[in-house]
């Protein structure tokens, strides 16, 4: 991790995984940078040795080395093909310990506000990261609070609930549940998860494309070249997914 790049202007910034905004323009839209010749010659031979998780591609994580007492081996989820259909593969985030997509960005975040002092946190949610957060809040000790709206069922908002979560229910949009979510971090003085514009968020969503680009190798007996796939897709709501999967491939 060497630098920070601003999507608005272009303004560089030092390394920083908690910059919220750009020193220059104020665009919320960052993006951290690598030393990618760096890595390349260390991720020949070095990757396929190491644990099965979102860590074993920490070069190109903004933290490069995860906490143990709030890891839960987040990532590295089954690439199941289709035998019914050639040529068509699910990437089975079910397998994360929430069973959600959104454990890989609650995992980097929370480690990243733990080691910067990080004591409450407060985030909107439609519901899979409202319990990623809270299952590794709790682990890091950190206070959550989260805003839902109606629309979240009831089992989501008691499971956030059973691990400590403060649960807000918000009668209207996720829009509206943002909005509130960051009036009340505002008035309270608490730290505002950052969602998609957050450098541990989208990072941590690299390691989609990372892992389906090994995996495919993998299928073919582990013989070859990584190779990535000609179309993904995935369903989405903030756009958290997409964002770092498309960085991931580019990366590679």
């Amino acid at each position: 991790f060497t630098h920070i790049v601003c999507l608005e202007c272009g303004h560089e910034m030092p390394a920083d995984i908690s910059a919220r905004k750009c020193t220059h323009c104020g665009s919320p839209w960052l993006d951290a940078r690598y030393d990618y010749p760096a890595v390349a010659p260390l991720w020949t031979n070095a990757v396929a040795s190491r644990g099965r998780s979102l860590w074993r591609y920490a070069e190109l994580l903004p933290l490069n080395d995860p906490d143990a007492d709030i890891s839960m081996s987040e990532g590295y989820t089954p690439l199941l093909g289709l035998h019914q259909h050639e040529g068509i593969y699910v990437k089975d985030e079910r397998h994360n310990p929430t069973n959600s997509f959104k454990d890989r960005q609650a995992a980097l975040s929370v480690m990243a506000m733990r080691r910067a002092g990080v004591g409450e946190c407060v985030l909107a949610s439609t519901g899979n990261a409202a319990v990623a957060y809270a299952a590794y809040c709790a682990r890091a000790g950190i206070k959550l609070w989260l805003f839902m709206t109606h629309l979240v069922p009831n089992e989501k908002m008691r499971e956030c609930a059973l691990y400590g979560a403060e649960v807000v229910k918000v009668s209207g949009t996720y829009d509206e549940a943002k909005e509130v979510a960051a009036q009340f971090a505002k008035r309270k003085g608490l730290w505002l998860d950052g969602g998609a514009k957050s450098i541990p968020g989208k990072e941590s969503m690299k390691t989609l494309a990372y892992e389906m680009a090994e995996q495919f190798a993998m299928s073919s007996g582990g013989q070859g070249h990584w190779r990535s796939p000609d179309w993904y897709i995935q369903a989405v709501s903030g756009g958290i997914g997409p964002l770092g999967g498309g960085k991931g491939f580019s990366e590679l």
